[in-house]
């Protein structure tokens, strides 16, 4: 009993020693700690980076913010300054993360249009500045639109480009730009072509720009006859006054200019009774020992439609052929011509594995549109690459898809977390566009 006694006791008092000890120890580790706290910076917050004269810190805080989406607007009375930074990383990717806001960053429009005067010690970084305003002028959403139409005006030629970068990526919801678009172009020559190029977006109401397109077709300049000829292909039928002009071009102008004007006679199609001519013009074409003139008369004749259903054989090989360069515009063209898209994606399906045609075969589903939908899990697969061209073009793709490509809003969805503040832009894009309203 007695030993008992003892050894409860010895048991204790070690128990207490060894607490006791313990509590001492934590209380030295916690005075360490806070001492060493003291001699310690805390990191600095997103607002400090910002302000910070260190471009590494704002450009760390802005790809945090970038990733933030609509989330990140209450930092964006911190980005608008930085848009005018004498460092073009910090400015481009400043616009990029504004973009990427969504229309929450309306007001930041004037600011990134003011951007692309900024100087720029190389024409490359001028370049990079008014692109990545450009796209993140897209990113605001079409309510942009008639603050860049109020801007064309005054725009300097720079401007002018990202203006019309952006305006041609809208499409046709850039219509209310179209007199804005006539009048700089009757009144500066060197703005014609771009200015030409959103109009070829708008399609058949550039119509309206008629006499300028029929004065361009004979310009000096075969860069802006080859961008009239696009816009009339855009425009169609209603172009066909312009019809004799591209006659003649198909036979004395530059191998880009035959090529475009095949693609505009198709576009237009028959009229005033010259069905035999125009399909003999562009078989002819098709003909032609030069790859670029052959491929624009295929797309001429898919523009035909079924109209063109006497040379579908032709198409097919020319899909099918090892030789020709422009398979993915003849699958397009068959799937026109034939009615059906069964075959054509089945091919662009196998084109996407091919190096030299996969981002091209993924624009030409992107044509096809709705039907394509069953490419969607190969398209899937490219737009994993590490390369975001992949990303950036299956984004179109997907949109043009719109609605019947609602399989696509996982992959679209996690796109939006990107690192590459662009593919973020485009991928909001494909999501609006998917989940607009079917009509």
């Amino acid at each position: 009993m007695h030993c008992f006694r003892f050894l409860s006791q010895t048991t204790l008092f070690l128990i207490l020693s060894i607490t006791l000890l313990f509590n001492i120890g934590l209380s030295v580790a916690q005075e360490r700690t806070n001492e060493s706290k003291q001699g310690q910076v805390d990191p600095p917050t997103l607002d400090a980076k910002l302000e910070s004269s260190d471009p590494e810190l704002q450009l760390e805080a802005i790809a945090e913010i970038g990733l933030m989406r609509a989330s990140g607007a209450r930092y964006l009375d911190r980005l608008i300054p930085l848009l005018a930074s004498p460092h073009v990383e910090v400015a481009d990717q400043a616009a990029l993360a504004i973009g990427a806001m969504g229309p929450i960053a309306m007001r930041g429009a004037p600011a990134l249009i003011a951007q692309m005067k900024q100087p720029a010690e190389t024409p490359g970084e001028r370049q990079a500045l008014w692109m990545s305003s450009s796209r993140a002028l897209l990113g605001l959403g079409p309510k942009v639109i008639p603050i860049l139409v109020e801007a064309l005006d005054s725009a300097d030629r720079t401007q002018f480009t990202g203006i019309c970068g952006a305006l041609y990526e809208f499409g046709t919801a850039a219509k209310p730009a179209l007199d804005a678009l006539i009048e700089r172009a009757d009144r500066d020559p060197d703005s014609r072509w771009t200015a030409m190029y959103v109009m070829e977006a708008i399609g058949r109401p550039s119509f309206k720009a008629m006499p300028l397109l029929l004065k361009s077709l004979s310009d000096a300049n075969f860069q802006n006859q080859v961008i009239a000829c696009r816009v009339l292909a855009a425009i169609g039928p209603d172009a066909k006054e312009a019809k004799p002009i591209l006659y003649g071009l198909t036979e004395s102008g530059n191998t880009s200019v035959k090529g475009r004007a095949a693609i505009a006679l198709g576009a237009i199609g028959f009229s005033d009774g010259d069905d035999a001519k125009l399909l003999e013009t562009l078989v002819i074409l098709m003909d032609s020992p030069q790859q670029m003139i052959k491929e624009r008369a295929v797309i001429g004749l898919g523009h035909l439609g079924s109209d063109a259903s006497s040379v579908t054989e032709r198409v097919r090989e020319a899909m099918r052929s090892s030789k020709f360069s422009g398979k993915c515009q003849a699958a397009v063209a068959l799937w026109k011509i034939s009615g059906s898209a069964e075959e054509s994606v089945t091919r662009l399906i196998e084109l996407m594995d091919k190096v030299d045609y996969d981002l091209t075969a993924i624009e030409s589903l992107g044509e096809i549109g709705p039907e394509a939908v069953e490419a969607l899990p190969a398209l899937f697969k490219k737009m994993e690459s590490e390369d975001p061209s992949y990303a950036l073009e299956g984004c179109r793709a997907i949109a043009k898809m719109g609605p019947a490509a609602r399989d696509a809003i996982p992959v679209v969805t996690k796109l939006l977390d990107s690192v590459d503040p662009e593919v973020r832009i485009l991928a909001k894009k494909a999501l609006d566009e998917i989940e607009r309203p079917e009509k």
